[in-house]
């Protein structure tokens, strides 16, 4: 066997020169030859002895994507409802576009959610159980169902179109009710499923993916029916109960998205992120484009008489940081995923006064605090709703007890 002659690594020119590196005598000690010169690369954080710690998230933009139509449709459906129930007969326009909404938002979030399984078919086999403790089961049973009744609301809505008023609208309203429920579920289940994988930058999120994504399916849904509002007939307050809608769930979107932010700079399981251009891309478009120049439009409306280029332009630019929101979180996953570093600052008991301090074990959702969100929301935007239409008849019977 033909002997080959070992590589030294070279060390500079003192006195420590052609000598192995330091690090080869601090972690391995004296070792005979050959093994004392075996050079050993930098560990730059990235893999463990060249092996990734976790399988990387196959999420890729058709999941970010479809993650930013579940908020919107979610979201649409409540609002809708809401307007069916507590509205007028004015708001019929605007019922109508939100119901119109869930459903083309539905259906392609589910589209584009089975085209990215690496097996499409996977989604049929999964509706064949039911855990609790699987956020994929979840989220299954969560949207297929509300899919459906959205859909079914629709053809309630279309029948009301053709002209049998009475039928299209007890059918529509007797499916928006159960799909506004699944629409709050909806729209915060997205947030608890980052949380619950074992990329650490999602599940060192937890407790705040929930609540931000239940603030941004309402935010996005409020914009988006604010801009139908321009095309149809609808009251000046309708048209300003949403615009306040839309200021008081994008200012708690924005105060979530803050603290979130805040949070992932001093997480050392969120430095894959932080250091990554997809931060810049959370801060810059999203934090400064999707939430910071539309609540600057919804309070220069509240002082102006009307804004219609205010409420277009304020959905558009919701929308296109709504997108930059969900890629960079979808992507800044995938990239804590591949460093090793990342995941053991996360998986790994920290010491407290020289002590070792065990972390709890990671949480398995059983759906509990998405349902609690979703709820939350859903009441939130019906009392907005309720409280306006009672102040609305309270200063309608003043009117009429003044002009007698």
């Amino acid at each position: 066997m033909e002997n080959i002659e070992p590589q030294i690594i070279e060390t500079g020119n003192g006195p420590d020169a052609g000598l192995p590196a330091p690090s080869v005598f601090e972690v391995c000690g004296n070792l005979p030859e050959p093994f004392d010169r075996i050079e050993i690369s930098p560990y730059r954080g990235e893999t463990y002895y060249e092996i990734p710690p976790v399988r990387q998230s196959h999420y890729e933009w058709k999941t970010a994507t479809a993650f930013l139509l579940n908020g919107i449709a979610g979201g649409s459906q409540i609002l809708a409802t809401a307007l069916d129930l507590l509205g007028g007969e004015s708001d019929r326009g605007l019922i109508r576009a939100g119901r119109y909404t869930a459903f083309l938002g539905g259906t392609s979030s589910a589209l584009m959610l089975i085209s990215s399984l690496h097996n499409p078919r996977r989604w049929y086999n999964m509706l064949r159980i039911f855990k609790k403790t699987s956020p994929m089961s979840i989220g299954i049973w969560a949207i297929t169902p509300f899919t459906a009744l959205s859909s079914m609301t629709v053809a309630g809505q279309v029948i009301e179109d053709l002209g049998y008023e009475n039928a299209g609208r007890w059918i529509g309203r007797a499916f928006s009710l159960p799909a506004a429920v699944l629409g709050g579920f909806v729209i915060s289940y997205m947030g608890t499923e980052l949380e619950e994988t074992n990329m650490p930058f999602w599940a060192g999120s937890y407790p705040l993916m929930a609540p931000l994504y239940s603030a941004f399916g309402l935010s996005n849904s409020a914009a988006a029916i604010l801009a139908a509002s321009e095309f149809t007939e609808v009251s000046q307050k309708t048209r300003r109960n949403l615009n306040r809608l839309a200021l008081i769930s994008g200012g708690a979107e924005l105060a979530l998205a803050t603290l979130s932010q805040s949070r992932w700079k001093n997480s050392p399981e969120a430095a894959g992120f932080e250091f990554s251009p997809y931060s810049t891309l959370f801060r810059f478009a999203y934090i400064g484009l999707g939430l910071s120049a539309p609540l600057l439009m919804r309070l220069y409306s509240e002082v102006a008489e009307d804004s219609p280029a205010g409420a277009i332009s304020g959905f558009f630019a919701k929308l296109l940081g709504g997108w930059a929101m969900q890629l960079s979180l979808v992507y800044g996953g995938r990239e804590s995923g591949k460093q090793a570093r990342d995941y053991f600052e996360f998986a790994t008991p920290r010491k407290l006064n020289g002590r070792e301090v065990e972390k709890p074990e990671k949480r398995q959702s059983d759906g509990t605090n998405s349902m609690l969100f979703g709820l939350g929301v859903l009441a939130m935007g019906a009392g907005i709703f309720y409280l306006s239409s009672r102040g609305k008849e309270v200063r309608g019977n003043e009117s009429s007890n003044c002009q007698e």
